[in-house]
């Protein structure tokens, strides 16, 4: 709920897991592609498979923009229609592994609202073989999937039936403080009593929807008739009937206190209050007869709930959790029940053969019927009320996965959308990708699809979370044991001592899938401190192109748009790269780790946003923050290889140079005004911490030679574009104050070449001879405030400014005048003027007046 952890999140977080299963009541196929499906890719699940209600799934498909998006439905995932009476309603996750699972029982269906916006409810159950407490309820799951196979079109068999190939389903015994209720073969309200050994004192419920006679209310009532029952009712956002309301105790609610959320409540709540326990059930079903008092068989929906078991109040915080108002009128909006509104004939499935594509729909018609796309007409068979539709090889291969086909039914004609199940497709999609392994294969040179998948397979394999590095770290503990006992096994005779072997294996080759890491880190570190021996824009040196090659200059390609692959990469590497950026993470690993890691994201960056010059990933503005961020954690890290100390520290500052530049660069194509003042400040505050960590003001100029060489730096184009003195001059500028060499250059073409500089105690005295002495009686402010910049910015030990002028001419009256300027913050300043007669003149005010 609002802040709270979301079910994306936890999905997305989610890893070494093969199969993903989904169920929900509605959904939404772009918002499913792009935030879900995605995530389970990189994350390594490619074998998913989703139950949806057939006549939202309708709705879904017709409210799709096929021609805007590359679907992924029936090429990457399959979806089941489910077609009942009642509502399929299941909201779950079921993410099975070799050696863990995850199920998650909610109330959000797959949608923008339900998974971004709605107050939902969900619950997470896990699996290990360290943590098999909740074994059965997990193979409860499995075993609910299988059945909604069996009453959909089993569309997705041999994916589920594949889920009874994981050992753990074969064996699981009650955990007694978790029921997984489903309703396919019993209702709900049936499987509720025998859970509870005491007579319930009180039920509660916080449901958005109610049957218009709030007849499963009654139907718990008579249940549990000792039972005192109080319903939590939305102001404004509940279904339940008005009439009713003098039947029954009840709480309005408007938001929620722990985060003030006021967003439509989803959530599906019921608790069950006893002497000895309590027991709370939650999931998808509401407070109707069709959730809770029947089945699919007799009109009911399909539904999913988990109930847990506590100590009693151990559930409370739930309802004191909302925010009751008082005397207020309930308002609510009863159910009303809408006619689906569907064609005569329906689309149940279509899926690919060797002669081309099979289309099946449901139907029933007395006239005569023509199935057609386009300018085609097809063939078909009819069995009872079913049509199968055949459509040739050579018409299928230029059909879209998503299609419309016109059904004429006599003189009347109506058009169904329709998708096709691409086996070949899904096959491949579904081809495990074990990338650790992969990396033994890893090349770095590699180009197209193949660069895709090497970086793919390094920033998976890659420690780039904090959970990441501390599940490494118990792996070497463990291995570390293990090697102990093995060198001399003598020393362990106590039988406390025990190292799990089953674990030492699985991590023994976790362990030498990240050796492959380590060294393909250490190739881009090598490269990085050796650019010569690494161009990316000069891998392929093909005849009459070395000269041009070794001399540095490039060929640009013409600009061009990405492929859905690269599109789908650089969401892949910009959620690894938030990983990095943790500043927890930091704290977990080593320097060369981090700058290893950042080396394959900044060449990933090179290689599309300067090479290739694809125009709509990895947006120069991302490029250019993301890389500064980079190097101010870098520059956080302790470095502990005294070895290459000053060679790590020397590439790292011309390579900030060369970020800095290319963010001014930036900055003055695309900004003005507030908002470039804005941007310069992360310039000045990157060489500021440059400046604090490196003292580089006297090497300036030798720096940005090293970074202007190709040889050198990784990043030397825009450094080639400025040039090495622009380059000097802008860098130089970013300190806001000039040093004692270029203070001293400016006071002389203020003051004269012969004019002196002299430190006298804690006064910074300059000295001028001049024949119009009269042109001194106020002090130059430019110089004073260059002065006192200078002082302030190099923490000198001078006070004063002191500005003494001699007359250098016979004339006049005058012959010396001397100002004496406080650098503090308020200027003190005072002037005496000495006559050639000896007669003094003294004056002094708060401010140097201008």
């Amino acid at each position: 709920m609002g802040e709270r952890l979301r079910i994306l999140e936890e999905i997305v977080k989610s890893y070494d897991y093969k199969i993903a299963l989904f169920s929900s009541f509605n959904f939404e196929i772009g918002y499913f592609e792009r935030a879900i499906l995605n995530k389970l890719f990189d994350n390594g699940i490619r074998k998913v498979s989703l139950f949806i209600d057939s006549q939202e799934f309708e709705i879904a498909l017709m409210n799709l923009d096929r021609s805007s998006l590359n679907i992924g439905l029936g090429k990457r995932y399959i979806v089941s229609p489910v077609d009942i009476n009642g509502a399929f309603h299941p909201k779950m996750v079921l993410l099975l592994g070799e050696k863990k699972a995850k199920l998650i029982v909610a109330s959000a269906n797959i949608k923008t609202s339900g998974y971004e916006k709605n107050n939902e409810i969900f619950n997470i159950t896990e699996y290990t073989n360290k943590s098999p407490e909740y074994q059965d309820i997990i193979v409860d799951a499995i075993r609910y999937f299988m059945s909604l196979d069996s009453i959909s079109y089993g569309l997705d068999s041999s994916l589920i039936n594949e889920c009874a190939d994981f050992f753990y389903y074969s064996k699981s015994r009650r955990n007694g403080e978790r029921y997984f209720i489903g309703n396919i073969d019993k209702p709900i309200i049936d499987q509720l009593k025998p859970i509870m050994v005491d007579e319930v004192k009180e039920i509660r419920i916080a449901v958005p929807y109610f049957d218009n006679k709030a007849s499963a209310i009654d139907a718990l009532s008579s249940l549990f008739s000792e039972a005192k029952i109080k319903l939590y009712i939305q102001q404004g956002k509940s279904t339940f009937p008005e009439e009713y309301k003098a039947k029954y105790n009840m709480d309005l609610f408007d938001s929620f206190d722990d985060n003030g959320s006021a967003a439509f409540y989803h959530g599906k709540v019921f608790l069950f209050k006893t002497e000895s326990k309590d027991y709370i059930m939650y999931g998808s079903a509401n407070c109707t007869m069709s959730a809770l008092l029947k089945t699919y068989k007799n009109g009911g929906n399909v539904e999913c709930d988990l109930m847990d078991i506590g100590e009693p109040g151990e559930f409370d915080e739930f309802f004191d959790n909302l925010h009751v108002i008082k005397n207020e009128k309930l308002i609510s909006e009863p159910i009303t029940y809408d006619v689906y509104q569907g064609n005569r004939f329906r689309f149940l499935y279509a899926e690919t053969t060797n002669d081309g594509v099979e289309c099946h729909f449901s139907g029933k018609a007395t006239e005569d019927i023509e199935f057609c796309y386009r300018d085609n007409t097809f063939k078909y068979d009819k069995t009872e009320d079913e049509y199968t539709v055949y459509i040739n090889k050579e018409i299928a291969e230029g059909m879209h996965i998503v299609f419309d086909m016109t059904i004429r039914i006599g003189e009347d004609e109506e058009t169904v959308r329709c998708w096709i199940i691409d086996r070949v497709s899904i096959s491949a999609a579904r081809k495990e990708s074990s990338y650790k392994n992969n990396l033994e294969n890893f090349d770095i040179d590699s180009d197209g699809d193949k660069f895709i998948e090497d970086r793919m397979n390094v920033l998976r394999a890659e420690l780039m979370c904090v959970d990441e590095v501390n599940d490494y770290n118990k792996m070497k503990a463990i291995l570390n044991q293990q090697k102990i006992m093995d060198e001399d096994s003598s020393e362990f005779d106590n039988d406390d001592f025990i190292v799990d072997t089953e674990l030492n294996y699985q991590y023994s080759n976790a362990y030498k899938s990240y050796s492959y890491v380590e060294r393909i880190r250490g190739m881009f570190l090598q490269r990085f401190l050796n650019p010569a021996s690494f161009r990316l824009d000069t891998q392929k040196e093909e005849e009459g192109e070395n000269d041009k090659e070794q001399e540095g200059v490039e060929v640009n390609k013409p600009p061009r748009r990405a492929t859905s692959e690269e599109k789908r990469f650089e969401y892949f590497v910009k959620s690894r790269v938030k990983g990095i950026l943790n500043p927890d993470y930091l704290e977990k690993i080593s320097f060369e780790h981090y700058l290893g890691l950042i080396l394959v994201i900044i060449e990933i960056f090179n290689k599309y946003n300067t090479i290739e010059n694809v125009v709509d990933i990895f947006k120069t503005d991302y490029i250019v923050e993301t890389k500064i961020k980079f190097v101010n954690h870098l520059l956080s890290l302790k470095l502990e290889n005294q070895e290459k100390r000053q060679e790590y520290e020397e590439h790292i500052i011309v390579w900030a140079f060369s970020i800095i530049l290319e963010n001014h660069k930036f900055i003055k194509a695309q900004y003005d005004g507030e908002d470039e003042y804005n941007m310069e400040l992360k310039n000045k505050h990157l060489f500021k911490t440059l400046e604090d960590r490196f003292k580089l003001r006297d090497n300036i100029q030798w720096l940005v030679k090293k970074a202007y060489d190709p040889k050198y730096n990784l990043d030397y184009r825009i450094v080639n574009e400025y040039g090495v003195e622009r380059a000097v001059k802008y860098l130089d500028g970013l300190y806001g104050f000039k040093n004692n060499d270029k203070l001293y250059d400016y006071i002389k073409v203020r003051y004269g070449q012969e004019t002196g500089i002299t430190t006298e105690k804690n006064n910074m005295c300059i000295d001028i001879i001049s024949e119009n002495i009269k042109d001194y009686l106020l002090p130059d402010a430019d110089v004073i405030r260059e002065v006192a910049t200078s002082i302030r910015n190099t923490k000198g030990d001078v006070k004063n400014l002191v500005i003494r002028i001699k007359n250098g001419g016979t004339s006049g009256r005058l012959d010396t005048i001397k100002h004496t300027i406080s650098l503090d913050i308020y200027r003190k300043w005072s002037r005496t003027i000495t006559y050639k007669d000896g007669r003094k003149e003294m004056l002094s005010g708060r401010t140097v007046p201008n």
